[in-house]
């Protein structure tokens, strides 16, 4: 199935403005980096590229000590977005996202960052 670079993902621009702003005091600051030198980077393509670029970023993100289990998920979710991307749509498959950032709470650290995670993607899933 063909897809259409230009196509706009809507509440997509939103989620990453929160991931942009993302500063963790202490724990997985490297990981958190990454993400954000990797949005800025894409920040300028279609939202269709900068959507795969975010997910293939976010397939690599593995801390070494805290979230552990709460970035697995997040990885298997995006591997499997990776698979499906030549044959779906791309707003279903940023609906996937947006539903495992919802169900990400961490029991250890960053738990302010990803409140505020999860209140932007229930906004956004709610408006879509």
């Amino acid at each position: 199935m063909a897809q259409d670079i230009n196509v706009h993902i809507k509440g997509y621009r939103e989620i990453i403005q929160v991931f942009l702003v993302t500063r963790p005091k202490i724990d997985n600051i490297e990981e958190w980096k990454k993400i954000k030198e990797d949005i800025i980077k894409y920040e300028d393509k279609p939202d269709v590229e900068a959507f795969q670029r975010f997910v293939q970023t976010l397939t690599q993100i593995k801390p070494e000590r805290d979230n552990k289990e709460e970035w697995s998920a997040i990885r298997s979710t995006c591997e499997d977005i990776l698979h499906d991307w030549e044959t779906t749509e791309k707003q279903p498959l940023f609906r996937k996202l947006l539903s495992r950032f919802v169900s990400t709470v961490p029991r250890q650290s960053n738990k302010d960052e990803w409140n505020k995670i999860r209140k932007e993607s229930e906004s956004i899933l709610r408006d879509i």
